[in-house]
């Protein structure tokens, strides 16, 4: 144990010293790192569909975050999520966690379905299945949305309204499908969220030790191999 813990403390140090000499541009556009995340994108895959691209971009601190199309997965490694961590290994984890929530989307995210739906409502139409035994007040309103579809102006206002409510849902489903097959080390977010709720915590509180006691070997290794 002994032992353990003074090899951990001289690769602290040693990765200090490291990281004195390297910015943080220097280690998120390394290709250490694109080998490490590119490894990463095809095992997460594992056959299962297109492997995407992965674009690591130094953008604004209050621009875009993270974001995926399905065949590229954006990551701005400079935005004010990662930058709310001050020290750079709790940044770097940060950004590893967008990376695999973004993933998320590429494994149980059906973007074609969702385009699909997006292309009828700008059509007018509405996409699936209209649900049967409705109450005559429920009739009342299909039919006040589908009077309101006829308007094209009115469409894009559907579509917003779809694009905000198919995220919401795509996040929690997506973010657990993945906890649920590989695991992790912090709790599925649905769950997190509760149990602040009933301590009354806020519930960014709840994340914050994951970033502070997180795995920091990935970051290590890609700052010692830079070179």
């Amino acid at each position: 144990m002994g032992f353990d813990s003074t090899i951990r403390k001289r690769i602290r140090s040693l990765a200090r010293e490291e990281q004195r000499s390297l910015s943080e541009a220097d280690i998120y556009s390394s290709s250490e790192l694109r080998t490490y995340l590119e490894n990463l994108n095809v095992s997460l895959m594992d056959g299962d569909g297109e492997i995407s691209a992965i674009n690591v971009f130094e953008g604004a601190r209050d621009g875009e975050i993270a974001w995926t199309t399905g065949y590229t997965v954006n990551l701005n490694w400079n935005n004010r999520v990662i930058w709310y961590f001050p020290t750079p290994e709790q940044r770097f984890v940060a950004f590893m966690g967008l990376f695999f929530h973004e993933k998320a989307h590429d494994l149980f995210c059906d973007f074609n379905e969702e385009l699909r739906a997006m292309s009828y409502l700008n059509q007018g139409i509405i996409y699936g299945e209209i649900p049967s035994g409705l109450s005559a007040e429920e009739d009342r309103d299909w039919a006040e949305i589908e009077t309101a579809l006829s308007t094209p102006q009115a469409r894009s206002i559907f579509v917003q309204v779809f694009k905000e409510l198919s995220n919401i849902v795509d996040d929690v489903h997506d973010e657990n499908s993945l906890i649920d097959i590989y695991g992790s080390f912090v709790e599925r977010p649905s769950d997190a969220e509760q149990k602040a709720d009933q301590r009354g915590d806020n519930a960014s509180d709840v994340f914050y030790p994951m970033f502070v006691e997180g795995d920091e070997s990935a970051f290590l290794s890609i700052c010692g191999d830079y070179r």
